[in-house]
């Protein structure tokens, strides 16, 4: 597998912009999204869509109201800290001082695919990207969180990457960037095409693992580059309705955010 990245979302659009006019990806299809090719091009290169990005706001504000609050750092025993533990210095101990655990100490990287089976309409890849963008904003209250958007297609196989700023977190921009079908079916199949010449994408298949598998996943994650600390959220694939983060996207936020200590 080849991976391909890009280091902003100007950089995704750049490349886009070579795909040809009578490609299959630029047809007015609503299973592409609600926006043309050139809004699609718009919306990533801008500030992403109002209208998408009111939507994943709201989810995102109704999914962090029925969450607990993340944990705080605690207050722990060592040789050196902040203020002294009296009852500890008169017991001897030479863990006398008190300091802050230190829950999270750098930035964290998440990388959100894009993928979805055929089958996965806008509303649900909606759904899916807000429930993305909630964690995003739930390890936000923490920790610098590096956001990286990726697509793994085969025929031949290739996986891409685009990082999408947080800094500010611009709900519409990054709303958009999680959650607009365009993004995948438009854009990123539009580059797929250009490097394949076929409109026919089917998901990646190395020797020896079964797609879709818990295997498969960890092998796409190992062709992006991830580390064991990073987040990675695989391809959403198979029926929509059985996915976490539709079925209990409460949970499925709350079990993400766990894995790294949120």
């Amino acid at each position: 597998m080849i991976l391909t990245r890009y280091a902003s979302p100007a950089a995704l659009v750049e490349a886009a912009g070579a795909v040809p006019g009578d490609s299959i990806v630029r047809d007015d299809n609503q299973w592409r999204g609600p926006m043309s090719w050139d809004q699609t091009l718009a919306a990533m290169a801008g500030r992403g869509c109002p209208e998408i990005g009111a939507k994943v706001g709201e989810m995102v504000r109704s999914l962090s109201a029925r969450m607990p609050a993340p944990p705080r750092p605690q207050w722990i025993r060592k040789p050196a800290g902040v203020i002294p533990s009296v009852p500890a210095y008169l017991a001897g101990s030479p863990a006398a001082m008190l300091d802050r655990r230190k829950v999270q100490a750098g930035p964290v990287r998440v990388v959100a695919s894009l993928s979805a089976s055929a089958m996965w309409d806008p509303e649900h890849m909606e759904k899916r990207g807000a429930t993305i963008a909630a964690l995003v904003a739930r390890l936000a209250q923490r920790r610098p969180v590096e956001l990286w958007i990726s697509a793994e297609l085969g025929d031949p196989e290739r996986l891409y990457m685009a990082r999408v700023p947080t800094a500010p977190l611009d709900v519409n921009a990054v709303g958009y960037a999680l959650a607009g079908v365009g993004v995948l079916r438009r854009l990123l199949f539009g580059i797929h095409y250009l490097n394949g010449g076929s409109h026919t994408i089917p998901w990646p298949k190395p020797s020896g693992f079964t797609v879709g598998s818990p295997a498969w996943a960890g092998k796409l994650r190992e062709g992006l580059g991830l580390g064991p600390h990073d987040v990675y959220i695989p391809p959403g694939f198979g029926s929509p309705e059985d996915h976490p983060a539709l079925a209990d996207p409460v949970r499925w936020v709350i079990e993400r955010a766990q894995e790294v200590g949120q």
